[in-house]
């Protein structure tokens, strides 16, 4: 299972490094103005993605994103995919000092 779980990363990230080549190559005609564009889509989203990445078990188990009308992203799980198993999450420590 687990060796399953890093051929589907090992996927995941060659598709992740084509689709960046294929991106790149696009952006080698983008002018010194759209630079600091780009840079702060990348400051703002990565935390985001980062959590989404958190949140879901195998990006395999997803459907690409759609955007709605009104603006929504929705990424819909497989329906061939396994039931999904939410993330354990680590209890919040108890704070020290005095209750109020």
């Amino acid at each position: 299972m687990f060796e399953r779980g890093v051929d589907g990363l090992r996927g995941f990230a060659d598709e992740l490094r084509g689709e960046v080549e294929q991106w790149s190559e696009g952006l080698a005609g983008i002018t010194e103005e759209m630079l600091p564009v780009f840079r702060m889509l990348a400051r703002e989203m990565g935390p985001a993605l980062v959590e989404v990445f958190r949140q879901i078990d195998s990006i395999e188990n997803y459907e690409s994103p759609i955007l709605t009308p009104e603006g929504d992203i929705v990424i819909r799980r497989r329906p061939d995919a396994p039931p999904f198993t939410p993330p354990r999450t680590e209890p919040a420590p108890e704070a020290d000092g005095v209750d109020l």
